[in-house]
């Protein structure tokens, strides 16, 4: 099993929140290929999710940031290896983070490259709310608009009550059943389900909490002036009510927001859209030519 260098991740106040490793440079080849460019209507902003095996979603961002529209590739997924029952039955449902991320290193279609990135359970996922609303995701149309859309999963295949899906049922009800693994795409703010959708439409069927396994790139931001200030205001009014009872954590913080104001934050990384504008409205006629387009309010760009 490869052995990532995983180091303790902390938030402002100094808590172990999940963990952080440097990836090796590399082209991922699960990939954010995006394009923002001027159009008779707007500005567009746009692009899809492909892999080796192909694309496996396109969208469509609304220039507010108050919707996206979807379209679910024909793709298929093979991200990561099946799991076996024998696999599912040696581990806890915790003690899955470095076999999924051992794995997906060394998978073809991962979407890991060059930089820092965040891993850990979503119990302890520290930035944008997750919403694992597996209902909505399994309801959802091949070509969906989304204006509730922050926090939501966003599967990479159909979420469908097959066989497979029964065979996790059982270790549901067992308590053995893997996690699944999710990429965090902050451009979006959805969460790409990169493996377990059978496993978390069978925990959602059973009525099973599930802990999924988030991962996202990271990039040190540095606070604008006037947040930085807030931040420290905030800091310092807390300290001042607590007195002489501060926890050794919130100390930590206030002296970081004083001496270093840049801070850990997710942020996709993307790549040119080949071929432009024209590319992604072909491609998208192209991939709803079967489909009743009359419904469809992302083809009305392409």
């Amino acid at each position: 099993m490869l052995n990532l260098p995983l180091q303790p991740w902390h938030d402002a106040l100094g808590a172990a929140m999940g963990w952080r490793w440097t990836h090796p440079p590399g082209r991922p080849g699960l990939r954010v290929e995006h394009l923002r460019a001027p159009a008779p209507w707007g500005l567009f902003l746009g692009g899809r999710l492909r892999s080796p095996a192909g694309v496996h979603a396109w969208y469509v961002i609304n220039d507010w940031w108050d919707h996206v529209e979807l379209l679910q590739g024909p793709a298929p997924l093979g991200i990561l290896p099946p799991i076996t029952a024998r696999e599912a039955e040696a581990r806890a449902p915790d003690a899955w983070l470095r076999p999924l991320l051992a794995a997906l290193a060394a998978s073809p279609a991962s979407p890991l490259h060059g930089g820092v990135w965040w891993a850990g359970p979503a119990s302890l996922w520290p930035f944008t709310r997750l919403r694992v609303d597996v209902a909505e995701a399994a309801a959802r149309p091949p070509c969906a608009h989304l204006a509730d859309h922050q926090g939501r999963l966003l599967p990479l295949r159909p979420l469908s009550d097959g066989r497979r899906v029964g065979f996790w049922r059982k270790h549901a009800r067992a308590g053995t059943l893997p996690p699944p693994l999710l990429l965090a795409l902050s451009h979006l703010e959805l969460y790409a389900i990169l493996d377990g959708h059978d496993r978390l439409l069978a925990a959602h069927l059973e009525g099973t909490p599930t802990d999924p396994v988030v991962i996202a790139p990271l990039v040190a931001q540095r606070w604008e002036a006037s947040a930085h200030h807030d931040q420290r205001a905030a800091l310092a009014a807390t300290v001042d009510r607590l007195g002489p009872d501060v926890p050794a954590g919130l100390n930590r913080a206030v002296i970081r927001a004083w001496a270093d104001p840049r801070h850990d934050l997710p942020r996709t990384r993307a790549w040119p859209y080949p071929g432009g504008l024209d590319a992604w409205q072909a491609d998208v006629r192209r991939a709803t030519r079967h489909l009743d387009r009359s419904a469809l309010t992302l083809v009305d760009l392409a």
